[in-house]
């Protein structure tokens, strides 16, 4: 969970400076020298706290369960306590390339010169507000990229061509992180390839 500082205050207290008949004058002016009696100097040091004191009963678990070569996916769960009564979302981002081929309106074929990002998510509500803090969640995302794309970002041959039937380049990946009141209280994880089934890194 990331942690906030509050505050660091320093407030210094100066006491009225008290004449003592006793002590010696001073050279000029033949006062009584003033000194402070008291010089009190606190500091108030709050305490980092985190947006989400979460006790996690299960989990949280992060992991491929497909792993290509034409279809990958990510599974996320978790049951924890401490979320508050503030709706908390986990999310599951995804981010690959691919690359269309281009055809043209009579039919007509080409290789797409451009490889594509794509980048898409999948999101669950823990449902805390509803239940004294207490959140679950348990979902998947499969990576998917749009099934067409305009002929210029295909890196087709002119504007009357479009990308379509687009492939995988490479593996993609995925970040899981938890978010609350705008704030980020889990995550993002290390970027999780789809290498391999199985627990992504730190799960």
């Amino acid at each position: 969970m990331q942690n906030y500082m509050r505050c660091i205050e320093t407030t210094t207290f100066h006491p009225p400076a008290l004449d003592f008949p006793n002590r010696a004058k001073n050279e000029k002016g033949g006062q009584p020298m003033r000194k402070p009696f008291l010089v009190l100097t606190m500091v108030a040091l709050c305490a980092a706290i985190a947006l989400a004191a979460v006790t996690w009963h299960a989990g949280p678990v992060f992991e491929v369960t497909a792993a290509g070569p034409s279809i990958f996916t990510w599974h996320a769960s978790g049951d924890g306590s401490g979320f508050g009564n503030q709706p908390a979302v986990a999310t599951i981002t995804f981010a690959g390339t691919v690359r269309y081929t281009c055809e043209n309106k009579g039919g007509n074929q080409a290789p797409g010169q451009n490889p594509v990002p794509a980048i898409g998510s999948a999101s669950q509500d823990l449902g805390n507000a509803d239940h004294n803090g207490r959140g679950v969640f348990d979902f998947s995302v499969t990576f998917a990229a749009a099934p067409t794309v305009s002929g210029n970002v295909a890196g087709c041959p002119n504007g009357n061509w479009q990308g379509v039937d687009p492939v995988i380049e490479g593996i993609p990946s995925a970040t899981l992180s938890i978010t609350q009141a705008g704030k980020v209280i889990f995550g993002p994880t290390q970027a999780c390839t789809a290498s391999a089934i199985g627990p992504c890194p730190g799960f």
